[in-house]
């Protein structure tokens, strides 16, 4: 799946936080005889409408009876099923580092369930030349209420001018009032949330995970605390920072010492510590000022002996893993910084035990997209271990995170023959054996059809023998016509139908009875574009109508009126996705998970599993976690340009070997995206006990739809245990 850069956590999240100030938009509320944008009426996204066509199908008017303010809106018209409303508003003058809003509101008063509106943005310099683009998730398309379409952006660097495109896709009328343009404040965020626990020579102190330390010097008026206090379920991590700033001289051969928790006769060991040094990347590209400067990311492993510069912090992120099985109690013992092995401060822990405990496989779908192959071995330019050795390494880190699968993962198929054009499976052997290991090693609960893969994406059909191919977009050819399958014949032909699901039959049958624990799914398509969506379909229907339990996986087609009932869409979580009826599949899984290296928004990556919950999704998607560029804007090394091809990292949580060696290094925002998986878990659980309603009342404190949170991890933390007591006093 093409990367395009999701701002929702940008343009939504805590939206209540934001001030408004002086509207920069002439005729804001519409009231003049012109508005202050440009109509176009298209028959699909590449096709104006002729004039000559319009009437009865499309129409663009002046409104005095349904306006939000004043006396005057503007009111769009769409009666057919591929066509849209364009309206582009002239570019207005806006600069860098500073965050700015565009709002306008709609009514709409007849849609189709398929119906959309989306957006793209044009940011050019003082030349006219294109600075930055964005091309804008779908929103809010609820009926019979003025709706507020807001977005909030930081202009990319040289930018001079903002220009915004609405699309009003489907049958749908529409009418539109109250505009605005205004420069904002920078969004709130708690930076700290520390607690001083030594003061000397040097200073020891605490902070949350969900906060990024700073390089140098530590923040003002931090309280003191007696001990690091921490709430838990069985099999559950949780973490913490520990940061040493120097007051004095700096220090040499320090060293962790970490305790057994003892609760009565119940013991946490010592080894259900663990311990990495957090490093800095040196962010230079990113359009929110916030962002640039030496940011906390990477986790490196703790070396034996480290010491403490004059010059910079030296941080911990440090986890306690409560084995699964630990009774329920408070758990205490004091961890030691030693210097030559003699304790220099000491720090007091305790761990309260909940008394009921998380699966060991997680109950949250989590495609996270692993592959060396991406921009020509981008990533191995980096890493230049054997392949294999690095994705056991991924693989192993995936594990811990709690992650379902990598989806660039191949099994290798049983072993097959045709027999009267229908496929018969000879030996079950070499896919049994690898199922096995997988599962076993890694812990993935999810698998492929294998050898099934995509046949399309948004470029279109993938090339095939003996079919005509055309050239799109990039210069890349693509198929003209649905593939050829794996077993012969094609796609949208008898043959090839028949083949397909006389194997799908037979391996969902097989993985029931043999791997029950397992989920299978066919990634069929990705990012469909509009025009295939009419040829997806037949071929769907003519496959689910010989094996109505094909459980197919798509990407980019939600809510398309073209495409019949299926399992899995994954789909940007955005507010259509959230909120729109007539979705056509059973099952929501979201893109991007957001996990931002802005120190405003750290906590967007521990955020997203409750963000998933709220949208009633069943798991979150990642389209690549090593993404070390590639292709034409070439190869870059997160260490030395950490935000790349992007302004965001998004899509590299794990960075290559330190220094170039040793292993792959999680990132703080990958430990993040793992405690929120827990924290789904920790909702499954109260939704199962207590009931959603009761759950919904206790998370809404913090938490009340998917799109308004507060970015506070104290808040957070009281929601998160009030929701764990609930659960422990359940019966």
């Amino acid at each position: 799946m093409k990367y395009l850069p999701d701002l929702s956590a940008i343009l939504l999240a805590g939206s209540t936080l934001w001030a408004a100030g002086p509207n920069l938009m002439e005729d804001p509320s519409f009231e003049q005889p012109v508005p202050p944008f440009k109509w176009q009426a298209k028959e699909n996204p590449y096709k104006n409408v002729k004039k000559e066509d319009l009437k009865g199908r499309f129409s663009f008017s002046k409104e005095n009876k349904i306006v939000r303010s004043g006396k005057q809106s503007w009111k769009l018209v769409n009666k057919t099923m591929e066509g849209r409303n364009y309206i582009s508003f002239k570019p207005m003058k806006c600069h860098p580092d500073k965050p700015f809003e565009f709002k306008f509101h709609t009514m709409i008063t007849d849609r189709q369930d398929h119906s959309y509106i989306w957006y793209n943005i044009y940011m050019r310099d003082k030349n006219g030349k294109l600075s930055g683009y964005i091309n804008g998730p779908n929103m809010d398309i609820r009926k019979n209420r003025w709706n507020e379409q807001v977005i909030r952006i930081y202009p990319a660097p040289n930018t001079a001018t903002f220009a915004v495109t609405w699309q009003f896709c489907g049958p749908m009328t529409v009418y539109i009032d109250d505009a605005s343009f205004r420069e904002v404040p920078h969004s709130a965020y708690e930076k700290t949330v520390g607690k001083v626990l030594h003061k000397g020579s040097f200073s020891l102190w605490s902070e949350s995970p969900m906060c990024q330390v700073p390089y140098k010097g530590m923040p003002k008026a931090l309280p003191a605390a007696k001990e690091i206090k921490l709430t838990a379920a069985a099999n559950e991590n949780e973490s913490f920072q520990l940061v040493l700033t120097s007051n004095k001289a700096a220090l040499s051969d320090l060293s962790w010492k970490f305790p057994a928790l003892k609760s009565g006769k119940s013991t946490i060991p010592a080894s259900a510590f663990s311990s990495r040094m957090v490093e800095f990347v040196n962010v230079t590209k990113a359009n929110d000022p916030r962002a640039r400067g030496m940011i906390a990311d990477p986790l490196i492993e703790t070396p034996a002996s480290w010491s403490l510069s004059k010059e910079r912090n030296s941080a911990f992120f440090m986890t306690v893993k409560v084995p699964a099985g630990t009774p329920k109690g408070v758990y205490k013992g004091t961890i030691q910084l030693q210097q030559k092995g003699k304790c220099i401060a000491k720090v007091p822990v305790s761990v309260r035990v909940w008394g009921f405990e998380i699966p060991k496989i997680s109950q949250m779908a989590t495609f996270f997209l692993t592959s060396l192959h991406f921009g020509k071995f981008a990533y191995c330019n980096f890493d230049k271990r054997p392949r294999a050795v690095i994705m056991d390494d991924i693989h192993n880190l995936k594990k811990e995170m709690r992650i379902s699968i990598n989806q660039a993962l191949r099994l290798p198929p049983p072993k097959w023959k045709i027999v009267n054009d229908e496929v018969v499976i000879t030996d079950w052997k070499p896919f049994d054996e690898a199922v096995e290991k997988i599962y076993k090693k890694y812990n993935f609960s999810y698998i492929r059809i294998t050898p099934l893969g995509m046949i399309g994406d948004n470029a279109g059909w993938f090339k095939s023998p003996g079919r005509k191919t055309t050239r799109t977009r990039s210069g890349r050819h693509v198929g003209a016509e649905p593939p050829k399958t794996p077993f012969g014949g094609y796609y949208d032909e008898p043959v090839g139908i028949k083949r397909i699901t006389s194997y799908t039959r037979a391996y969902l049958k097989h993985v029931k009875e043999k791997f029950p624990h397992l989920r299978p799914f066919w990634y069929i398509y990705d990012e469909v574009p509009y025009n295939h969506k009419h040829t997806l379909a037949k071929i769907m229907t003519e496959l689910k109508k010989h094996d109505p339990d094909l459980p197919l996986f798509i990407v980019g087609g939600a809510h398309s009126a073209a495409l019949p009932a299926y399992q899995f869409c994954c789909t940007g979580l955005n507010l259509r996705a959230a909120y729109s009826p007539g979705k056509n599949h059973k099952e929501s899984i979201f893109y991007q998970w957001k996990n931002d290296i802005n120190p405003s928004r750290t906590m967007a990556a521990r955020v997203y599993a409750w963000q998933v919950y709220k949208a009633n999704g069943i798991g979150g998607l990642l389209w690549l976690t090593n993404f070390c560029g590639g292709g034409r804007k070439g190869i870059h090394n997160p260490w030395t340009s950490p935000t790349g091809l992007y302004e965001n990292m998004h899509c590299t949580i794990f960075y290559p070997p330190y220094q170039g060696k040793g292993k792959v290094v999680p990132s703080q925002r990958a430990w993040l995206i793992r405690e929120a998986i827990e924290d789904f878990d920790l909702l499954k659980i109260a939704e199962k006990r207590l009931g959603k309603a009761k759950v919904e009342k206790i998370i809404s404190k913090w938490i009340k739809d998917p799109f308004d949170w507060r970015n506070d991890p104290r808040l957070f933390e009281q929601v998160r245990i009030e929701l764990g007591d609930a659960i422990e006093q359940s019966k």
